[in-house]
């Protein structure tokens, strides 16, 4: 198809590319994505950030105040905020409320990714909606060379789900980076069964984590960016 072959080409300068995903909502993805891309950009590296999260858009309020609407010119170049190469569709959508559902959130989705233009990047996180959906099966069949990051809670029901996202991922012969459990008040993981080897560390719980949230300066120094840290840390190695 010809609109893939544009979307490799948009996305060819790109070393690697992150996908964040979680299996339900509530679970920390969108906050795990941006501060990814904050500690990538704080270490010197060439960092984008797409916020694909139809349902939940947030990106642009962790990291801060949404920017000016980007410039077009062969293509929608992404905003410069906090040193990071962003884009959202909350540039194109009105966020009180999504009148796109099935088959024109995909169009919409892929129309998004063949009209970026992405400069030379070191690193690309995408943040995900939340849930088996077709989205995923996009990413993969537009963005063959993407990698998965899942986030989980210690919740038992976040876990399972997320074991039934694994589960898909696996089937679709997805390149899984790791596991991450979020919001953990221990150092003792879930049992992920045949997943256990790509479990990568637990982001404590940070009661102080609401309170930074919208200053990108202050996020950067929580305990919970530590806990990330661990995760940057493994992409950098």
């Amino acid at each position: 198809m010809l609109v893939l072959s544009l979307i490799d080409e948009r996305f060819s300068k790109i070393k690697r590319i992150l996908v964040v995903a979680s299996s339900k909502g509530g679970v920390g993805k969108s906050i795990i994505a941006s501060t990814l891309a904050l500690e990538l950009a704080k270490k010197g590296y060439k960092t984008g950030l797409l916020d694909l999260d139809f349902y939940g858009l947030s990106d642009h309020s962790i990291i801060g105040s949404l920017p000016h609407e980007p410039e077009e010119d062969n293509g929608i170049i992404p905003v410069q905020i906090e040193g990071i190469h962003f884009m959202s569709i909350v540039f194109y959508i009105d966020e009180a409320r999504l009148p796109l559902r099935g088959d024109e959130l995909s169009s919409s989705m892929i129309e998004l990714l063949s009209a970026i233009r992405w400069p030379e990047l070191d690193f690309l996180i995408i943040d995900m909606p939340p849930g088996l959906c077709n989205l995923i099966a996009d990413i993969m069949r537009c963005i063959p060379k993407a990698e998965f990051l899942i986030v989980t809670t210690p919740s038992k029901l976040a876990v399972e789900t997320a074991k039934r996202l694994l589960v898909v991922l696996k089937d679709m012969d997805a390149n899984i980076f790791a596991i991450v459990e979020n919001m953990s008040r221990d150092d003792s993981s879930n049992e992920f069964g045949e997943f256990k080897e790509l479990f990568m560390c637990c982001i404590p719980f940070d009661s102080k984590l609401e309170d930074a949230i919208g200053n990108a300066s202050a996020l950067l120094k929580t305990d919970f960016a530590k806990g990330v840290g661990k995760v940057v840390h493994a992409l950098c190695s």
